[in-house]
């Protein structure tokens, strides 16, 4: 975690950096705005859990498993869905395979399909 202020200074200070958190926070509408269209419960679940999978592994960590940070509330808010669709759908995939979830702890088991259920890759 960093300070606003700090950060809002040092993006002043450094053109670079403020282009690239623009450029994230671009994306981050658009992925965000995209999540409230047409999409299914089980399609929006699947390309969060995606999204947080691919920034997970950017940084150096586990793409297959990490802690999932966000309550189920937030998540339910960030996707535009009711808390307990936001249940029901992690109940789902647990129970279909592709995901663990643990608490907070999450594991994808099955990173195909949950790339099927995003409509990022057919299913093998």
């Amino acid at each position: 975690a960093i300070d606003y202020e700090e950060l809002s200074s040092l993006a002043a200070k450094l053109p670079s950096l403020q282009g690239q958190l623009l450029s994230l926070m671009s994306k981050e509408v658009h992925v965000s705005h995209g999540m409230v269209g047409e999409y299914t419960a089980e399609h929006k679940i699947a390309s969060f859990i995606l999204g947080l999978s691919s920034r997970y592994q950017q940084r150096g960590y586990s793409a297959t498993r990490f802690n999932l940070q966000m309550p189920r509330r937030d998540i339910a808010n960030h996707l535009a869905m009711a808390p307990e669709t936001v249940s029901r759908m992690f109940r789902r995939l647990m129970n279909d395979g592709v995901l663990d979830i643990q608490q907070t702890d999450l594991t994808i088991t099955d990173m195909e399909r949950l790339k099927a259920l995003a409509g990022c890759a057919s299913a093998a």
